[in-house]
């Protein structure tokens, strides 16, 4: 969000949504290049999740990250961030946020 509003102010927003459509096909590309291996994740707890504007924010607390059967890592908070790839594709501008938010505790 924080690059969306950084080009923003300094580009037109049509080239700024050109942009950043172009970043998420190339780290898409990389990505699925040269990956080498999948993790998986053993959640303690989902601190808050949110929807907004097609894009989903889950902040996950006490979690295992594992490669196969060995555990890779212990970490305190991890905070994932998803979309569909259709949100930027038919937006001629930056809309402004309708989120819902909610909390678990």
């Amino acid at each position: 969000m924080a690059l969306c509003k950084s080009m923003a102010s300094r580009i037109p927003k049509g080239l700024a949504l050109r942009v950043l459509s172009q970043f998420d096909v190339s780290a898409s590309v990389i990505i699925a290049k040269q990956a080498q291996s999948h993790i998986q994740m053993k959640i303690g707890q989902v601190q808050s999740y949110r929807y907004c504007d097609d894009v989903w924010t889950v902040v996950l607390r006490q979690v295992a990250v594992m490669e196969g059967n060995v555990l890779v890592d212990y970490v305190d908070k991890i905070k994932l961030i998803t979309t569909n790839d259709r949100v930027f594709s038919h937006m001629d501008s930056f809309p402004e946020p309708s989120c819902e938010q909610t909390s678990c505790t």
